[in-house]
């Protein structure tokens, strides 16, 4: 009646009037309920829990995963137990290893392994598959178990997937995989041993039933379903006797795929980090601990509980994601590879700092302060990422430092003594020379050359405001200047000019919810093939945006197609940082700050020509014009009538596993002193070798181009197209080992005047017409190679975007012809060395391509194989450049230092 409204109303009233301190859970009834936790000291037993039987019969759900695994090996080696693991996936058969990965296969393997292990360590192993939320495949799992070993003592609840994703952009299907193992998968335990007497049935919770996670509501309910039911049951009495539940903090040694404590895997949802996270043996010793207690529930947390939570309350959406942001952009992905010098950790703030970006950029968990960058698995892109970042807190570095100093310790000195490199921060306009790069293009007289453009498609972690993308777009086309050229064509030929203003921002909405998942994928590419045709060199724009909603249960897409002519690889990572940070400052109403602008690509094309026009050295002439170029055969064609057009592209893919790659990115560089590209081109020469039966090849490299020849230049955050593209002959001497043709290559390779930017400058830009002639009549490479360097990051940072599945359309017009006959291009994505060989079917079959690139993988692995003998040794000339020696002469005198007595 209303007379119970009344009371209700006073009641909640003079609750609002109390000032109460605690966070209150519920009401109910004329009761407050608040949380509160009690600090518990577990004491550590002398011997056995009291618990566990000699010889029980345990089972464990998710008892493939790292934490059953650990708990069934301590109950082999304690008790001698029988222990029943259960999985959706068991540890599978032959035939569902077929269709599996190479990963998902050495994951399986690691598995039987720790099995192995657990029997070893005097225990019996029962590995059955089975879904713990499916009562019937359960009451299988326990009727099986029970004919095996007898009565089933004790059961630990260990299954569980990790949470993802924004709870926004989550399906009810998404959200069931998450809550179903735990929530019904219990209640499925609950009944099936409900008249059984176990000596103890563990429910494996995590803190995140009281720590927020982003994304998360599906992760903390089914945890907290856990808690509660196990609270209920030991109130009541009812279901299983002995219920405990326990909030895990993370296990910082398991999880799948974690080889090294330097690998950083929770219990089962990857959101600890080292610093809040248990070793396995903490775990082991909490878990026993808990056992000989009485205890209904613990909450186990390595770091001050209460200071956790009051820190957790303190979290907004935005400061939550600012932070996950900082840390998946710090958090190291590898351990520190074997090197010849020992860890010394940074001493300053400088050298902390520097520490800090290598080890993120690099994805190393450890990098001391001199450590070689390139002995890391650097290379000259992440270089210029790494100048970029470490000039952003303050300091000042140049490419050329970066060069000549290649350590933390020999860059800290120098860092904070530089002089910074002034550039034009207001809007850059006016004519400006082309590059040797875009006379290169516009030399090919290609159809469409409106149409050669580069792309990325990018799912949306996060609903994005189109008004606010729009306005974030057209901030970026003032910002960065290269965006604005526009190019026109005269009688005295190509021309580009700067644009004082952008035009209307090319940010266009495309409204896909309406169709069927299956067609959606369909329409995103139709779409993204018009969006790479419409591009205008002359009007503009060079840029466009689209923005793909995919309905409410679908994140969006975000597709952007920018023409080649005013960005390259490096420009990418630059546009996608300057994009989130613009989106989220204007998001929230701030002013925008970019960081200072770097040489304007104005400026760089004056200096370049500058400096071409002064005179590059004669030697450099000498070396591009050298007579054995012209020596160089053809490369052997299977249809010599084909015509090499852009439609006719087709491309062969091949990988290393992510062990090879890790050998071939951190071991092979400290042993040979090698960079990656060095071992790639011997791998690629080698097998071109044993295709045209010749020792000598002509491939024309591509370079990032931002090579420091001018010292007031500073390219590190600016947004163009500085590609350098130039001819390398590369020469196997006869019957040398695939490792000396390294050590041969590499000394090539190194013998190459200024990393290759000279040849664009004399064919293009020098007033030398004789020599430009010269090398216009050379014979062109007919192969191509680009190494894109470590890709793993350069997406997976941003907390708005994510790599997306979906085709982005051709890159270039159909009609177009190829620029070589072979483009091979590699990168390292997902941990794992990729290489792609782009051919045309009207000229080469299919099987000789996929021939040609087992055998560069062949050679590669070859090598990796060689690295990991005791005797390899892998120094050349290069490596000792004072001492002027010759391959030969350094080949014996190291034999002479290994034969010394007491050599090391």
């Amino acid at each position: 009646g209303n007379w119970r409204q009344q009371r209700l109303v006073e009641q909640l009233a003079a609750e609002l009037k109390a000032g109460m301190t605690e966070e209150v859970v519920a009401y109910r009834g004329q009761h407050r309920w608040v949380q509160n936790f009690e600090a518990v000291r577990l004491e550590a037993g002398t011997g056995v829990p009291d618990r566990l039987r000699m010889g029980g019969v345990y089972l464990i759900t998710g008892g493939t995963g790292g934490i059953g695994l650990e708990i069934a090996r301590y109950l082999a080696e304690t008790v001698g137990a029988k222990v029943v693991l259960v999985s959706r996936r068991g540890l599978g058969d032959e035939e569902e290893e077929i269709e599996e990965s190479a990963e998902l296969r050495a994951e399986r393997e690691e598995k039987r392994k720790k099995v192995e292990e657990i029997e070893r360590a005097g225990g019996e192993v029962l590995v059955l598959k089975g879904d713990v939320s499916d009562e019937g495949e359960m009451d299988e799992v326990i009727k099986r178990a029970k004919q095996r070993y007898g009565e089933i003592h004790g059961v630990i609840h260990a299954a569980g997937v990790p949470p993802g994703g924004l709870i926004q952009l989550k399906t009810p299907e998404i959200a069931a995989s998450v809550l179903n193992p735990k929530v019904k998968g219990t209640q499925v335990l609950a009944k099936l041993f409900k008249d059984a007497k176990l000596d103890f049935m563990i429910l494996n919770s995590s803190l995140r039933s009281y720590l927020s996670l982003a994304g998360g509501a599906d992760y903390t309910a089914a945890n907290s379903f856990l808690d509660a039911f196990a609270q209920h049951s030991y109130a009541t009495e009812e279901g299983p006797s002995s219920i405990i539940t326990i909030n895990w903090d993370g296990w910082y040694e398991v999880g799948m795929g974690a080889n090294s404590v330097a690998q950083l895997n929770s219990v089962d949802d990857n959101e600890t980090t080292s610093e809040e996270a248990l070793l396995s043996s903490e775990g082991i010793e909490v878990f026993k601990r808990i056992l000989s207690s009485s205890l209904p529930q613990v909450i186990v947390s390595v770091q001050d509980f209460q200071a956790r939570v009051v820190h957790n309350r303190s979290l907004t959406g935005s400061s939550y994601f600012e932070q996950l942001e900082k840390e998946s952009q710090l958090r190291p992905t590898h351990p520190r590879p074997q090197l010849d010098n020992e860890y010394v950790a940074p001493r300053n703030e400088i050298e902390e700092r520097m520490a800090e970006i290598w080890q993120a950029m690099l994805g190393i968990s450890q990098v001391g302060i001199h450590d070689n960058f390139f002995e890391l698995g650097g290379d000259s892109i992440i270089s210029i990422q790494i100048i970029a970042k470490i000039n952003q807190t303050g300091l000042q570095l140049s490419p050329k430092h970066f060069v000549d100093h290649q350590t933390i310790a020999a860059l800290a000195e120098i860092a904070s003594t530089s002089k910074a490199i002034q550039a034009e921060q207001g809007r850059v306009t006016g004519p400006l020379p082309l590059t040797p790069i875009q006379h290169w293009f516009f030399e090919r007289n290609t159809l469409d050359p409106h149409h050669f453009n580069q792309s990325l498609l990018l799912e949306v972690k996060q609903p994005l405001d189109p008004l606010i993308l729009e306005q974030s777009v057209q901030h970026l086309l003032i910002h960065h200047d290269a965006l604005r050229l526009r190019f026109d064509h005269w009688k005295s030929g190509w021309q580009q000019v700067n644009a004082l203003l952008p035009g209307a921002a090319s940010c266009l909405q495309k409204d896909l919810s309406g169709l069927a998942e299956e067609n959606q994928g369909i329409a995103i590419e139709a779409a993204a093939a018009e969006m790479q045709a419409s591009l205008d060199l002359s009007e503009g724009p060079l840029m466009r945006v689209v923005l793909f909603n995919l309905g409410e249960d679908r994140p969006g897409r975000l597709l952007i197609v920018v023409h080649h002519l005013v960005i390259d690889g490096v420009s990418w990572r630059i546009l996608l940082e300057d994009l989130q940070t613009v989106y989220e400052q204007t998001r929230r109403g701030e002013a925008i700050e970019l960081p200072l602008k770097t040489t304007s690509f104005k400026y760089w094309a004056e200096r370049l020509m500058e400096h071409a026009q002064a005179g590059v050295a004669p030697e450099e002439a000498a070396y591009w014009l050298a007579e054995a170029r012209r020596q160089v055969a053809s490369l052997p064609v299977d249809y010599p009538e084909g015509v090499n057009t852009e439609a006719s592209a087709r491309m062969v893919s091949t990988s290393l596993s992510a062990e090879d790659t890790q050998a071939l990115v951190h071991d092979l560089p400290s042993l040979y002193r090698t960079q990656i590209n060095e071992v790639l081109l011997t791998a690629l020469a080698h097998a071109f070798m044993l295709w045209t039966a010749t020792r000598s090849l002509v491939v024309d490299l591509e370079g990032h181009g931002r090579e420091p020849i001018l010292e007031d230049v500073d390219l590190s955050r600016t947004v163009g197209w500085f590609t350098s593209i130039f001819p390398v002959l590369l020469e196997l001497e006869d019957g040398a080992s695939l490792w000396n043709a390294l050590k041969s290559i590499k000394e090539q390779l190194r013998s190459i005047p200024n990393k290759g930017i000279g040849y664009g400058l004399l064919r293009y830009l020098s007033d030398n017409e004789e020599i430009a002639e010269k090398m216009r009549t050379l014979p062109p490479a007919e192969v191509s190679f680009l190494y894109l360097g470590q890709l793993d990051h350069t997406v997976s940072t941003f907390s708005l975007f994510d790599s997306a599945n979906e085709s982005t359309g051709p890159n270039t017009s159909p009609r177009a012809t190829r620029s070589h006959l072979l483009q091979v291009v590699g990168r390292i994505i997902n941990g794992q060395l990729t290489l792609n060989l782009i051919y045309s079917e009207n000229v080469h079959r299919r099987s000789t391509i996929e021939r040609l690139a087992e055998d560069i993988v062949e050679a590669l692995r070859a090598l990796i194989t060689n690295s990991q003998s005791p005797d390899a040794v892998g120094y050349t000339p290069s490596d000792f450049t004072e001492a002027e020696l010759s391959q030969a002469e350094l080949d014996e005198l190291i034999a002479e230092l290994s034969a010394s007595e007491g050599y090391d």
